[in-house]
């Protein structure tokens, strides 16, 4: 028995030390395979259809530019928003919301989503009440209006409704290129919005991203106001953002033109300052920083 459990002994020496009764090596141990980890979900931005908003095939090197970046682009009608969309562009809508399409988007921002809202200037005689609701919950209010330059050293190629746009600063979490900062931005047809103290306030941070000089004037535009008011003398925001605490730090962020996204002006020179803003805005909506 003693003779038997040596050998065995001895056997298991062989073994260990990587020989075996003939000589040869035992074969080399697998490398440990790396731990397996998801793939990261794809960034979602969906673009509303309906509404009257710039279709599709009119923006398509806003898209195409968004999709170089490795976000996916969805196209639908608001009814169809989905609720994991890590951003929502409203662009130029020429109709309101319906009160269930509100209650929907209040439920998407409920669940801290980001909606990208630009509004410019409209001259028709439609009172988007319910978009105006929506906005209040932002302690926004959205004039009607379209900004005049009076001004002829703020005008681009002399046009009043082309007016030079100051560039105030971007929100923490929110980066401009540098270039941007330092050339100028022209807004054509723009509309400006303000900001109001409602009761929420003290959940509510903003910022303003770009206005008018005080040498532009507010002229009344659109809605359906018997005693239209002209804005002069102050401070007309053209891009601004809000954001509320409270809804899981969901914003909206209010651009008040967007002519500078259409193919036919994608190339100009005076679009890509305003362009670069908006991207700012939705990389922003892609991963949120700064809160």
């Amino acid at each position: 028995m003693r003779k038997r459990w040596i050998a065995a002994l001895a056997g298991a020496v062989l073994l260990l030390s990587g020989c075996s009764s003939t000589g040869n090596a035992l074969p080399e141990p697998a490398e440990t395979l790396p731990p397996m980890t998801e793939a990261p979900e794809p960034v979602l931005m969906y673009y509303v259809t309906d509404h009257g908003t710039t279709a599709v095939s009119e923006v398509s090197q806003m898209t195409e530019r968004l999709e170089h970046t490795g976000y996916t682009v969805e196209a639908d009608s608001f009814s169809a928003l989905p609720m994991n969309a890590d951003a929502v562009i409203c662009n130029a809508p020429r109709e309101d919301l319906t009160r269930e399409e509100l209650d929907l988007l209040e439920q998407y921002m409920d669940g801290g989503g980001h909606l990208l809202l630009l509004m410019p200037s409209d001259a028709s005689e439609v009172r988007y009440k319910n978009w105006e609701r929506f906005l209040e919950k932002f302690c926004i209010t959205m004039d009607y209006d379209r900004l005049l330059e009076t001004d002829s050293s703020r005008m681009l190629d002399g046009d009043p409704a082309f007016p030079l746009i100051d560039q105030i600063s971007a929100p923490d979490g929110m980066t401009i290129m540098p270039a941007t900062a330092e050339t100028p931005l022209y807004l054509h047809d723009a509309r400006s919005f303000h900001f109001v103290v409602l009761e929420n306030f003290s959940n509510i941070r903003q910022d303003v991203m770009l206005r008018a000089a005080e040498s532009a004037v507010g002229e009344p535009c659109g809605g359906d106001f018997d005693d239209p008011v002209t804005l002069e003398e102050e401070t007309l925001m053209t891009m601004l953002y809000s954001r509320d605490t409270t809804r899981k730090n969901a914003f909206v962020v209010c651009v008040g033109a967007s002519d500078f996204l259409l193919d036919q002006n994608y190339m100009a020179e005076s679009s890509s300052g305003a362009q670069d803003y908006v991207y700012a805005a939705l990389d922003w909506a892609a991963d949120p920083k700064g809160f």
